[in-house]
């Protein structure tokens, strides 16, 4: 059994579909034959044009083990079963705690968090144990601070008109979706609301996959009765 997390286990778990570009393995030590097999399969990659790295398979994160909430190795969950692998990732509660702390701590991992979609109590219960992984004295403020921010772009607790801004074109669509955290090659738009952002982009989807683009827009508009 290999404890994977990550990127790699939020793809597996569905959560996500972005390319990743290793495979975070938490527990146990990778026996040095399958390093070697890891390093020699990356070689034959990047002979056929690839960028895979030697270390793409890692137990880089094995520190975090050590901080995670008690009990953690009781609340893993299977995301592959195969015949000769079969993985595990963290408990909800843990990876969210793995991801937040990336969060608080490197500013990265917005993205992942948002599609985490914690709701409060999540968040809530999660908070205690991130405010005691530094003893920096304006470490707690600066978590409670980030996930406050967290909070604001995933919508708890706010009271806003139902009605949304006008449509957006395509361009500035993708610069709004870059600053919910999003993958993009485009400069992002700070501070984005985040429900105008899936509503537009679920227009988008279904102007590009189902119907031209002014009825697609006229069929969401007068369904949410916007119109």
């Amino acid at each position: 059994m290999r404890v994977v997390i990550g990127g790699a286990a939020l793809n597996l778990l569905g959560v996500v579909s972005r390319l990743t570009k290793d495979c975070d393995i938490l527990h146990p030590e990778i026996p040095n034959e399958i390093a070697e097999a890891s390093r020699a399969f990356a070689i034959e990659v990047r002979a056929k044009g690839g960028t895979l790295q030697d270390n793409w398979l890692n137990n880089g994160p094995t520190s975090l083990a050590s901080h995670l909430l008690p009990r953690w190795e009781e609340r893993l969950q299977a995301v592959f079963v195969g015949t000769a692998i079969y993985l595990r990732c963290l408990g909800r509660e843990d990876l969210l705690c793995a991801k937040l702390f990336a969060l608080c701590d490197r500013g990265i991992d917005l993205g992942d968090c948002l599609a985490l979609a914690p709701n409060i109590n999540e968040l809530e219960n999660v908070l205690p144990w991130l405010e005691r992984q530094d003893a920096n004295p304006e470490w707690p403020a600066h978590v409670r601070a980030t996930i406050a921010d967290l909070r604001r772009r995933l919508g708890h607790g706010i009271s806003r008109a139902f009605c949304p801004s006008p449509l957006v074109h395509a361009d500035e669509l993708t610069s709004l979706m870059v600053g919910i955290g999003m993958n993009f090659a485009a400069a992002a738009i700070p501070e984005p609301n985040i429900e105008d952002t899936i509503l537009f982009a679920s227009i988008e989807a279904w102007k590009n996959m189902i119907c031209g683009s002014s009825s697609a827009a006229y069929l969401v508009w007068h369904t949410r009765g916007l119109g």
